[in-house]
């Protein structure tokens, strides 16, 4: 009889949606495995809190597994969780409307992965983003992300970045710029075609404009030590 547990960090991961079970993560550890898996035990956690402000629900799920074809062998794998909010509120409307999860997944199945090929044919081998296990864009939409905690990687959160954490970031980041903008040149606004996203002018500029005033007063270049110098 699979043994299924539950831990929470941060926001309860009580309210957690109820097709979010061990039947979905053995459809994604069948294909990974290219084998049939028993799960043994599922341990849910809230990557994410109601003050954090995100524009999606997070979750981690760790999972203690053995192929069916080798019953004996318990395997261990973490992975993390992106969901569109679910509860109903303002949030989950707002960002409904702007199709912003929408535009994440696509960004991660389909742009990212093309900038990944080109810079491997200049022999980059550049990391952009974690590996995928699954997503889905039908409802209720999702995103499964391997998880880099378990790669040694930490998140930065309670302290400023250090001057070699935001030249990474930076260096990344112009990749990211420099490709895609290529790309745009060679394959237009196509990219993303069949996409329901909406543009900044659909939106309305009057939200827009809200956010990025309220954005650009927050800054303050004296108080980005490392960028001002």
């Amino acid at each position: 009889m699979v043994n299924a547990g539950s831990e929470s960090h941060g926001e309860d991961a009580s309210n957690t949606p109820e097709w979010i079970n061990e039947e979905f993560f053995k459809r994604i550890l069948d294909k990974d495995e290219s084998d049939n898996v028993k799960i043994n035990k599922l341990l849910l956690s809230s990557g994410s809190s109601k003050i954090d402000n995100y524009a999606s629900v997070l979750y981690r799920a760790k999972i203690k597994y053995a192929l069916c074809s080798q019953p004996n062998q318990e395997k261990i794998r973490s992975f993390v969780m992106k969901t569109e909010h679910f509860e109903e509120g303002l949030q989950k409307d707002k960002l409904g409307e702007m199709a912003i999860f929408e535009t994440e997944v696509r960004m991660y199945t389909i742009v990212l992965p093309m900038i990944k090929a080109k810079l491997r044919e200049f022999g980059d081998q550049t990391v952009l983003a974690p590996k995928i296990f699954h997503s889905s864009l039908e409802m209720p939409r999702n995103i499964v992300f391997e998880d880099l905690l378990t790669e040694g990687y930490s998140i930065i959160s309670e302290r400023p970045g250090s001057l070699e954490e935001i030249k990474l970031a930076l260096k990344k980041l112009a990749k990211i710029h420099a490709i895609s903008y290529q790309m745009a040149q060679m394959v237009g606004i196509h990219i993303l075609e069949g996409s329901e996203v909406q543009t900044m002018e659909q939106i309305g500029n009057k939200d827009i404009t809200t956010f990025n005033k309220t954005y650009v007063n927050t800054l303050n270049l004296d108080d980005f030590v490392v960028l001002r110098d």
